[in-house]
């Protein structure tokens, strides 16, 4: 069974404390990727295991993870908003003209890993409660640090992900569509 992810959480405050981590912020991070794609994916990866938290628990665990959600994405609005616009920018760059399928692709990617783990662990919700709170006692200069370090893994495990055939057939009809009102549109 995995790791859960309070221990990943204490792990990862561990390892962002240490010096190397600030010292690779810069460069290439987690399997080849940007460093600065690299961190708005891990922040997009923490919402996204928050927000699949406060969806799916049940009890008496469901109130504080929806309440802790609400006040992570009030807390890190603007750190939320740099990250979504730097990944949009990377597949803008990426991707082209398909660069909107292939981001929500990836949004939704990352909501169904999440949710994986919520099947799999069993103490899925206890586990994203201390994460939110861990996350919430955070500065909003340490958010992006904070989870580089706690999703490391996951993200080398993302950066090697190949197109599904899903993914090339909506990608090939929406470049296909753009370059018919292109022409559509030049021909006026």
């Amino acid at each position: 069974m995995k790791k859960g992810v309070a221990g990943l959480a204490l792990a990862a405050a561990l390892l962002w404390a240490a010096e190397g981590l600030a010292e690779d912020a810069g460069g290439m991070d987690a399997g080849g990727m940007d460093g600065n794609v690299a961190r708005a994916a891990s922040v997009r990866m923490l919402q996204s295991e928050l927000m699949v938290a406060a969806l799916g628990c049940h009890g008496d665990l469901r109130a504080t993870l929806v309440a802790d959600y609400n006040h992570f994405v009030r807390q890190f609005s603007p750190n939320l908003i740099h990250s979504a616009n730097t990944l949009r920018g990377h597949f803008r760059e990426t991707y082209g003209a398909t660069h909107r399928v292939r981001f929500d692709s990836f949004l939704t990617h990352l909501a169904n890993l999440a949710s994986l783990n919520s099947i799999r662990e069993a103490t899925y919700c206890e586990d994203r409660a201390r994460l939110a709170k861990a996350a919430l006692n955070l500065k909003e200069t340490d958010l992006a640090s904070f989870t580089i370090a706690t999703y490391t893994k996951s993200l080398a495990e993302l950066s090697g992900d190949t197109p599904t055939p899903r993914d090339q057939r909506l990608a090939a009809r929406l470049a296909a569509r753009e370059k018919g009102h292109k022409a559509f549109n030049a021909s006026k």
